[in-house]
């Protein structure tokens, strides 16, 4: 079992010791106080789960001591991990902008222990910090990273959440959403008009694993692997996934099986239903890299597919009715994807084709300044240089929930001012009314390669 040295304490032995008040004091806007909670509610509770257990374990290492993030649910325990360590943190809660409340109920895969966790740390902070009471709740954050997100907390947590965000990968906002035919009774959905409240809670990308790289892997940008191995971009249309879920009628909220219906025998689609045909990890990425656009549905709950799209420069298709995209209240999202309404399937071939190589490429160059922002690089690893001139990534995406969260403070007094970027690559102008701010370029690099620079064709 783990101890802290003589003097310090915390989950990560940073309290106590010889720190100044000075250290104590600093943190970088925006500021984040974590609550240290009882050590057996949160990383004392891998002692009693299998060594195995995905959803505890943030990261695994080759046999070359390469990392990579093992399951897309593990947000709860990375972000934990993350604000820890973060030049954001402040030791001093009197001086935080925003407080992170841990809860590593997903780690038992037990759906009641989100409520029961819950219920249980906001007691404990009430109770031991006035932070809770001083604020209502307010610019408090929790993290749930699965299918349902906050919709899987009973009527009485999500009472007690109050004023709080819910981090989370589901943005379904209104009892239209695919989610309605999905919620068994007893979970809170409908009681916060949606699993997702706009500019409350936040939508998060999620951690996309290895499995989804293997030969066209995720140690190399895709976008540089894509030139240097010369994969041309030829199909229309991919998509690879279940399309029927057994026993569940309102699985993605029927986009995938409607557009199986009609397209799956379309020449310049490549559509594969894994539940009939399995397609070689081998060549997951090779198909995302030699496709033009990518369907980006739902699954169970949230959907993944976006961002894999992303990484690979296939411009999403997104097809999720009153579903919000990660980070879609800062990041302009029509500028590098295609959105349609499910009631827009039977015209979704139209609608591609007459998409012009122009604008195409102008999709294309977006997603390339913003594709670093969807991938969790500062706490996976970072991605070889691209390019001979030594230049990295951008912005990921714990640097992009910084910034939104950093905007938001900034609009706290205009509450109908717009934080979303006017612009995916370059210097831009924020908000309405406001003079103009310089921000570095999203885009760190002229256009990454590959993906239809017109001097690399």
């Amino acid at each position: 079992e783990c101890h802290c040295n003589k003097g310090w304490w915390g989950v990560d032995c940073s309290e106590g010791g010889n720190r100044s008040a000075a250290v104590k004091e600093n943190g970088a806007s925006p500021r984040i106080y974590v609550y240290d909670l009882p050590h057996e509610w949160t990383s004392g509770v891998i002692r009693h789960l299998r060594a195995d257990n995905a959803y505890c374990i943030p990261r695994r290492y080759s046999s070359a001591g390469i990392a990579s993030s093992g399951n897309a649910y593990q947000g709860q325990v990375f972000l934990h991990e993350k604000f820890l360590r973060s030049h954001h943190r402040t030791f001093d809660g009197s001086l935080a902008d925003y407080y992170f409340i841990p809860l590593w109920s997903l780690c038992t895969k037990r759906t009641y222990d989100h409520s029961r966790g819950l219920l249980a740390n906001l007691d404990y902070v009430k109770t031991r910090w006035p932070y809770w009471n001083a604020t209502g709740g307010q610019r408090h954050m929790i993290v749930m990273p699965d299918d349902m997100g906050a919709c899987d907390l009973s009527p009485k947590a999500l009472a007690a959440l109050g004023g709080a965000m819910v981090l989370q990968h589901n943005g379904d906002t209104t009892i239209q959403g695919p989610l309605k035919k999905l919620l068994p009774g007893g979970h809170g959905w409908g009681t916060r008009r949606g699993c997702h409240i706009r500019g409350r809670d936040i939508v998060l990308p999620p951690a996309v694993g290895s499995r989804y790289g293997s030969k066209w892997d995720l140690i190399q940008a895709p976008f540089e692997k894509a030139r240097r191995q010369g994969a041309v971009r030829n199909w229309t249309f991919f998509f690879v996934g279940t399309v029927k879920l057994p026993g569940s009628a309102g699985y993605s909220g029927g986009v995938r099986d409607m557009v199986f219906q009609y397209y799956a025998n379309e020449s310049t689609f490549n559509m594969v239903d894994i539940r009939k045909n399995r397609l070689n990890p081998l060549n997951m990425g090779l198909n995302y890299l030699t496709s033009k656009f990518c369907l980006a549905p739902s699954g169970q709950g949230w959907g993944i597919r976006a961002v894999i799209a992303i990484f690979y420069g296939c411009i999403p298709v997104v097809i999720q009715d009153h579903i919000s995209m990660p980070y879609d209240e800062y990041l302009p999202w029509d500028q590098f994807s295609i959105r349609l309404h499910s009631t827009q399937i039977p015209q979704m071939r139209e609608i591609l084709n007459a998409v012009s190589d122009a604008k195409l490429l102008e999709l294309q160059r977006a997603l390339s300044c913003v594709w670093s922002r969807f991938q969790w690089t500062s706490l996976f690893g970072m991605f070889r240089p691209i390019g001979e001139d030594g230049n990295v990534p951008g912005p990921d995406a714990f640097d992009t929930l910084m910034e939104l969260l950093r905007e938001r403070l900034q609009h706290q007094h205009q509450p109908n001012a717009s934080m979303q970027l006017t612009s995916a690559c370059g210097d831009t102008q924020i908000g309405q009314g406001e003079a103009e701010r310089t921000r570095k370029p999203l885009c760190l690099f002229p256009c990454a390669p590959g993906i239809g620079d017109p001097s690399e064709s």
